[in-house]
């Protein structure tokens, strides 16, 4: 923000390799992660897939109709419903990794952040018919 602020046409030029690097980066770590734990991921998956499951689906649907509640408009009720749904995983696995120095305390982190794009997909989908919408 302080860089946009002072320096707004140096931000806008670097955002687009700033997202690049941010993407790069989150696939290097969810990359290392299913790597680091290859053998135990599909266990995890049934530890912890139907809670971070769940949990995703009902943020995102208390967030849709609560913004709905609110009378907010349909393009600013998805919106806060994505966001609500697209967490930063790869913030809440280093923190979790960190916290408690032990990569077991990340994994509803990373099972969280495998499915919140599936999810993200599909309730953009869903909201949309398929169709782009408009925004």
């Amino acid at each position: 923000l302080a860089v946009r602020h002072r320096l707004p046409g140096f931000a806008q030029r670097f955002e687009p390799l700033a997202r690049r690097i941010s993407a790069v980066l989150f696939v290097l770590v969810m990359a290392g992660a299913i790597y680091a734990e290859r053998a135990n991921i599909t266990t995890y998956f049934a530890q912890a897939g139907a809670i971070t499951l769940t949990l995703n689906i009902a943020m995102m649907a208390i967030a849709f109709y609560g913004a709905a509640w609110l009378g907010l408009l349909r393009p600013q009720r998805i919106a806060i419903a994505l966001e609500c749904g697209l967490q930063n995983g790869t913030l809440a696995i280093a923190v979790a990794a960190t916290l408690f120095q032990d990569t077991l305390y990340a994994i509803p982190a990373a099972i969280y952040s495998l499915m919140m794009f599936g999810t993200a997909l599909a309730f953009v989908f869903l909201v949309t018919r398929g169709r782009p919408a408009a925004v």
